[in-house]
């Protein structure tokens, strides 16, 4: 069995997880958050029986949606 090095605070390698402001992860978890809505959204419309009506609807938002992830991850 390998000897897995643990890394002692004092050490010139250890590197705490690079310090992320909390904003920025605030930031993510409402991208991820959005993600998955998103994708709901589809599954959603595949999964209900009279989706023919709800595509539209989904299309569009889903539309809408994906325009405004993508300005919030250029934003980062």
């Amino acid at each position: 069995m390998k000897k897995v090095r643990k890394f002692h605070p004092a050490d010139q390698e250890y590197q705490p997880a690079q310090t992320v402001s909390f904003q920025s992860i605030r930031m993510g978890a409402t991208i991820s958050k959005r993600i998955i809505r998103f994708i709901h959204l589809l599954w959603s419309c595949s999964a209900s029986h009279h989706s023919r009506r709800n595509e539209k609807v989904i299309k569009k938002n889903s539309y809408r949606h994906e325009a405004y992830l993508i300005l919030i991850i250029r934003k980062r």
